[in-house]
C-alpha cells in the first residue's frame, strides 16, 4: 500500500488491486507523484494517485485522489499485474506556453486481440493533456520503461514476445509533443518518424 514516511496509508477509500503495482515518482516543483492500479468496472483496470506537497517542516498537502488511465484490460493469455511508468515530460500546453508535468505509458488489450501500448500526458496538477496516444501493438505479454530526455522528449521501451517464439524483444520509440499541435512518434527500431499533424482543438498529446 502507498505511503510515506509520518502520511500513513495514501490510498484513502481506493485500494490496489490484488496482484498489481504502484510506482512514485518526483516531480519538477518538488512534489511527489503516488500512483497505482485499483479494481474499475467489470474486468478492467484504472490508474489513480494523488500528487504530494510539502509545505513546512515534516508537513505535506496531500491531493485528491484522481482517476488518472480508466478501463485498462489484460490479454486474455495475461494474468500478471499490467505494466505501466510514470516519467517527466514537457511540450506544449495548448496555449503555446510549455508545460511540464508527467506521462504515464501503460499496456492495455486491444480489439485484436493484443495489446497496444498507451500513452497520456497530465501537467504538473494531474489534469490530462490532449488525447490518449497509441504508441504501437504487438501480440500480447508486453511490459513497458519509460525514460524522459533533457529536450523535453521521452523515450519508450516495450518487452514482448520474440516473433520466433523464443525469448524476447525490446523495442524502443521515441515520442515528440515539443511542436504545438503535433506530436512525432518514432517507429519501433530504426525506421522513419511517423508525424501526426493535430487539428483545431484539444489534440495537444
Amino acid at each position: 500500500t502507498p505511503a510515506m514516511m509520518g502520511l500513513g496509508d495514501l490510498t484513502g477509500d481506493t485500494e490496489v488491486a490484488e496482484g498489481q503495482e504502484h510506482q512514485t515518482m518526483a516531480m519538477e516543483d518538488g512534489g511527489v507523484l503516488v500512483s497505482w492500479v485499483t479494481e474499475g468496472e467489470g474486468n478492467f483496470f484504472d490508474i489513480v494517485g494523488r500528487i504530494l506537497r510539502q509545505i513546512g517542516e515534516g508537513e505535506w498537502s496531500r491531493g485528491e485522489i484522481r482517476q488518472l488511465v480508466r478501463d485498462i484490460q489484460r490479454a486474455d493469455d495475461d494474468d500478471g499485474p499490467i505494466s505501466f511508468q510514470l516519467t517527466l515530460s514537457s511540450g506544449d500546453d495548448g496555449d503555446g506556453d510549455t508545460e511540464t508535468g508527467f506521462t504515464i505509458v501503460y499496456t492495455t488489450a486491444n480489439s485484436e486481440g493484443g495489446e497496444s501500448q498507451n500513452a497520456q500526458r497530465f501537467d504538473g496538477d494531474g489534469d490530462a493533456i490532449g488525447q490518449t496516444l497509441t504508441i504501437s501493438t504487438n501480440d500480447g505479454n508486453t511490459t513497458v520503461a519509460v525514460a524522459a530526455l533533457e529536450d523535453g522528449r521521452i523515450v519508450t521501451l516495450a518487452s514482448t514476445e520474440s516473433s520466433t517464439g523464443s525469448g524476447a524483444e525490446v523495442v524502443s520509440q521515441v515520442i515528440d509533443t515539443r511542436r504545438p499541435g503535433d506530436v512525432i512518434v518514432s517507429e519501433a527500431g530504426d525506421a522513419a518518424s511517423d508525424l501526426q499533424i493535430g487539428t483545431i482543438g484539444d489534440d495537444v498529446i
